[in-house]
C-alpha cells in the first residue's frame, strides 16, 4: 500500500511540476525582452556584493552580467597549499549576482 500511495504522490508532484514550469514559461515568453531597461552591475569579490536593491523596484529588467571563468590554480591556505581550481572572477567562490523575480538573465557564453 506504502508503495501505491508513494507513486501516487510522485504523479500528483511531476504533475504539478509540469504545470508550474509550463505557466512560467509561458509568462517569460509574454515578455519582450528588446523593451526591458538593461543593466550591467559590476561584480565585486566576495565577501563583498554588487550595488543592489533589497527590493525590486519599478519594472522588471534585464540585468547582464560579465565574468571571466578560468581554470588556475589558487593557493588555499596560510601553508601555502595550492589548487587548480575552475575561478570566477578569479576567485573561488564567485562574485555573489543579484536579481529579483521577473527580471532576465541571458546566458551568453564566449569562450576565449
Amino acid at each position: 500500500m506504502l508503495n501505491s500511495l508513494n507513486k501516487n504522490l510522485s504523479k500528483r508532484a511531476l504533475a504539478t511540476s509540469l504545470a508550474l514550469l509550463l505557466s512560467s514559461t509561458v509568462a517569460f515568453a509574454a515578455t519582450d525582452i528588446s523593451k526591458l531597461e538593461v543593466l550591467m552591475p559590476t561584480l565585486l569579490a566576495p565577501p563583498m556584493v554588487m550595488k543592489h536593491n533589497q527590493i525590486a523596484q519599478g519594472e522588471a529588467k534585464l540585468v547582464k552580467f560579465e565574468m571571466i571563468i578560468e581554470e588556475k590554480l589558487i593557493e588555499i591556505d596560510e601553508d601555502g597549499t595550492k589548487v587548480w581550481a575552475m575561478t570566477y572572477e578569479g576567485s573561488v567562490p564567485g562574485p555573489m549576482m543579484v536579481v529579483h523575480e521577473g527580471e532576465v538573465v541571458p546566458n551568453n557564453e564566449t569562450v576565449t
